[in-house]
């Protein structure tokens, strides 16, 4: 989930500890949720996609898949990664949804002001966006952090090391408990020299009830889910799957 050109970068990095199982268990249990349902083939439009192994797992299973992610780094690793998969570079929020059998929008990826001017209500657009475009009986799987991700006015701090990177980030929740925000500063190695790289992105945080009252009052049935295949989700972090109506 690439949210600008340089965080891109970063997200390489975290890419080795987490996104990764993310990505392909949310892929797994995808195709899982829509051969029960007898659709075995069609296209599959992935927001927010990332370094694209969410697409590749669904092209090797034999679906048709678009990504579209808002970092153009972010889409042409998605490209090396998953050959068989075609990648926009576009917001989530703006991307003109093809009509097809399954949306995803997978690691938080609604979560994410894009800039200053992003509110709740694109996110509400957004669900009634992909309601119109998906085939009748098709599925729509996003995950978002609430609330407890973070406790308001609590300070998180974590670092992570790799052959040639450190990551260190800060998670800070604001004392309304509605937003946190992600600071992160990555140090690279080129040759003999480190290069720094500082980031801080705000997340709008979502109650698990109003994502599921936004999806069923848009017409999908819902099944909250606690993590994709045997990945469990931590604290505050929720999963969702919306079946249009037939």
């Amino acid at each position: 989930m690439g949210h600008n050109g340089s965080v891109a970068i970063q997200e390489q990095a975290i890419d080795h500890l987490n996104d990764d199982r993310v990505a392909l268990a949310a892929a797994g249990e995808l195709i899982d949720q829509l051969q029960r349902r007898g659709i075995s083939e069609g296209l599959v439009v992935d927001l927010g996609c990332g370094s694209g192994l969410t697409a590749r797992r669904l092209t090797d299973a034999g679906y048709n898949v678009i990504g579209v992610d808002i970092s153009p780094e972010m889409v042409e690793l998605a490209r090396t990664n998953a050959p068989d998969a075609t990648f926009i570079v576009d917001s989530l929020f703006s991307f003109d949804i093809p009509p097809c059998v399954a949306i995803t929008a997978i690691g938080e990826s609604i979560n994410y002001a894009i800039d200053d001017s992003t509110t709740r209500q694109d996110v509400d657009g957004f669900v009634q966006r992909v309601f119109d475009v998906l085939l009748p009986g098709g599925l729509a799987m996003l995950d978002a952090a609430g609330p407890g991700r973070i406790g308001p006015g609590v300070r998180n701090d974590a670092r992570f090391e790799g052959d040639g990177w450190a990551l260190f980030v800060r998670t800070e929740g604001s004392d309304d408990g509605l937003t946190m925000t992600r600071e992160t500063m990555l140090f690279r190695q080129e040759g003999d020299v480190w290069r720094r790289t500082d980031e801080r992105h705000r997340l709008d945080l979502f109650s698990p009830e109003s994502v599921t009252e936004q999806l069923l009052g848009t017409g999908f049935d819902v099944l909250v889910m606690s993590g994709y295949e045997d990945l469990t989700f931590p604290e505050g972090w929720n999963g969702f799957l919306g079946r249009k109506r037939r």
